[in-house]
């Protein structure tokens, strides 16, 4: 489409016009019209080329005039006063926004509250509190102080992270730690609009409020790590028992009993985790509510650079943790060592893909909120949301991809290694299990996909050499936090009751908060 004219350019060229109408008649009309010139002067002027010459000089002479009054004071004087400004003032100081909290079992409500707190300045601190800190005023966290900073320190909105911060921040560690220039150097300190409170009842954040430094931000919905606990301990211990018939067995002769065992014992597994689901207490169905505004927040737009090789990973993601964090930054840093620069696409495995791989009522988070936690890691550069479960040619050449990593450690069912006679029965009935107790109704290709020992998603990239398996730098998986949860069930049971009381009263007096 042809661009807007400009006004002005209509304008100018119009003077233009008539100055040199004015430049070539003045001279003739004197010339014509004055008869006490001197007849050698008066022929001279009134010579066609003389004529010329003059007119043509003394247009110049206005044209170079006007353009200097209509041209250079709209330019050059700006660039002028720009070179002045600069000289005169200096670039305004960074905004330094300081939020602290125990941030344990980081999701996407913590991710959201560091966007939020980002946007209120140019620079983001995020404090740490220690586990003592966190045991005492809390409970017991499901992370360890160095897993949380770990979290911290991967998060894309994140510019510094300080640990060993005091869950209650006295006057004192405010003034000379947070806002000394020499120290934190903060001019604000944030929190949600959800109510942070000692045992004692006392405001978490009253010093900053009073010294006039507080700021607030809104508190996401429907996610919080009380309601993560809550899914997690409905997950009773007896739900995370293998059935003993999907060991590797090694007597062909009772395979096709061992088959229909294992048929029944997943049919009670399911029956199993739907009244644990279901039990008073724990009912606690997610209330998250994703949108593309959400959406549209998280993930900001990455261009793959002229020099950049695409590589991958794919995987479930449940409850994103440091071990995912960690293989993620691994692969970063194997193309460093190598002299190549990588552009990491993570691919997220559906809901039915994730259920069919790790059994039972998982995966614990749907697939939004997985795909929202991988979005919020800096070391991630674009997603693949409900990705294939294998990695096809088609999928290989549509995103151009040339190496894709896999780690050493994965929450995979240990029947799916497992050297089963029948394993197309065996892989009917995970698809049978899938379908049933999908956390979504996801319509994908994947729901009707049959993952099994027969079944290799890296088939293809093997046989083009393509798939390069590193070590994983932690061995923290999903079945293992949840070992962590069973083994102090009770504790966490307590801590649930009591945050779930103070988080349906903060739910019942909620006010609409505009988020940032």
């Amino acid at each position: 489409m042809p661009s807007q004219a400009d006004p002005k350019a209509f304008w100018k060229l119009g003077a233009l016009f008539g100055i040199i109408s004015i430049t070539i008649g003045v001279p003739y009309s004197i010339c014509s019209n004055c008869p006490n010139i001197h007849k050698e002067t008066s022929d001279l002027i009134s010579n066609p080329l003389y004529l010329s010459l003059f007119s043509s000089t003394f247009g110049a002479i206005i044209t170079l005039i006007v353009y200097k009054l209509f041209n250079e004071s709209e330019h050059s004087l700006t660039r002028r006063l720009n070179r002045v400004k600069k000289t005169v003032s200096t670039d305004p100081q960074p905004t330094r926004v300081w939020l602290d909290g125990c941030f344990d079992l980081c999701h996407v409500g913590h991710f959201n509250a560091w966007r939020q707190a980002k946007s209120m300045g140019t620079q983001l601190i995020v404090g740490i509190n220690p586990d003592k800190e966190v045991l005492f005023y809390k409970g017991p966290p499901l992370y360890t102080q160095e897993e949380r900073y770990v979290m911290a320190k991967a998060c894309k909105w994140v510019d510094e992270v300080v640990e060993n911060v005091p869950y209650v921040m006295d006057e004192d560690y405010i003034v000379n730690n947070v806002l000394n220039p020499a120290r934190f150097n903060c001019d604000i300190i944030c929190h949600g609009d959800d109510p942070c409170l000692t045992p004692e009842g006392n405001d978490v954040f009253a010093v900053a409020k009073r010294l006039g430094k507080y700021r607030e931000y809104n508190r996401t919905e429907g996610v919080s790590t009380t309601d993560y606990v809550g899914r997690m301990l409905a997950l009773t211990k007896s739900h995370h028992n293998r059935p003993t018939i999907l060991d590797d067995r090694n007597d062909e002769d009772d395979d096709d009993q061992q088959i229909d065992e294992a048929d029944n014992q997943l049919r009670q597994v399911v029956q199993d985790a739907d009244n644990a689901i279901n039990k008073g207490t724990f009912q606690r169905l997610t209330s998250f509510m994703p949108t593309t505004r959400r959406l549209t927040q998280f993930a900001t737009p990455k261009s793959k650079g002229p020099n950049q090789i695409v590589v991958y990973v794919d995987g479930a993601f449940d409850m994103f943790n440091p071990a995912h964090v960690d293989f993620i930054k691994a692969v970063k840093k194997y193309g460093d060592d190598h002299g190549e620069d990588y552009f990491v696409i993570v691919g997220v495995y559906t809901d039915n893909v994730a259920n069919a791989l790790h059994g039972e009522n998982y995966p614990i988070l749907n697939l939004q909120e997985r795909v929202l936690s991988i979005l919020s890691c800096k070391y991630v550069d674009d997603v693949v949301i409900g990705c294939p479960y294998k990695v096809s040619k088609e999928f290989i050449v549509n995103f151009n991809i040339k190496y894709v990593f896999h780690g050493t450690v994965n929450d995979t069912r240990p029947h799916l290694q497992a050297k089963i006679h029948d394993e197309s029965k065996i892989d009917q009935n995970l698809n049978n299990f899938s379908d049933k107790n999908s956390s979504t109704n996801n319509s994908s290709n994947n729901s009707n996909l049959a993952i099994g020992p027969s079944l290799d998603p890296y088939e293809y990239v093997k046989k083009h050499n393509m798939l390069i398996q590193l070590q994983s730098p932690r061995d923290t998986t999903i079945k293992s936090l949840i070992q962590r949860v069973i083994a102090q069930k009770q504790a966490f049971e307590a801590k649930f009751e009591k945050k779930a009381k103070a988080e349906a009263q903060y739910t019942a007096n909620k006010q609409h908060v505009e988020e940032l």
